[in-house]
């Protein structure tokens, strides 16, 4: 039952922390440099709602088989690691097909965008392996102290100022 709430609590939380850290690049006006195009159902004029599914697909999956390789070690970073490489490789198609299809693009003369391999900027491959990371890292120190499932949702919302 326990390990059954803990994966509630993992779906959930992917959708509201991905969600909130779309929400806070917007706002910051140093990496305020992508735009999404519009969907057919808007959350807020430049969020649409398909984005926090695709937070829950490409963090849900890696954080769970991150967990369940190290789950008998007590080796939280070396989860966290693998967690946010297996977030990157989820997500890479996805960047590449949406950059291609237009459903996203980026500001062309931001440094942090420039280099990019098949159109897609590094800096959008290296922003998804520290944001799976820092997600694992606090689900996993949820995990470790017994949090429960409130106190660990509001941890795991810190990820994005763990990056």
């Amino acid at each position: 039952r326990e390990q059954r709430l803990r994966l509630r609590l993992v779906w959930i939380a992917t959708f509201i922390v991905g969600t909130i850290n779309d929400y806070i690049f917007m706002l910051l006006p140093v990496v305020d440099n992508f735009w999404q195009a519009q969907g057919l159902i808007m959350l807020t004029p430049r969020m649409p709602l398909y984005i926090p599914c695709v937070y829950n697909a490409f963090m849900y999956w890696p954080a769970v088989a991150a967990a369940r390789v190290f789950r008998s070690d007590h080796r939280a970073w070396a989860e966290a690691s693998f967690g946010g490489l297996l977030s990157a490789l989820f997500y890479a198609p996805y960047d590449v097909c949406g950059q291609h299809f237009l459903w996203w693009t980026w500001h062309d003369s931001d440094p942090g965008v420039r280099l990019r391999w098949l159109g897609v900027p590094a800096g959008s491959t290296a922003w998804t392996i520290t944001f799976g990371f820092s997600f694992c890292l606090l689900l996993r120190v949820t995990s470790d102290r017994g949090y429960k499932q409130l106190r660990s949702l509001a941890v795991l919302c810190m990820s994005t100022p763990v990056m």
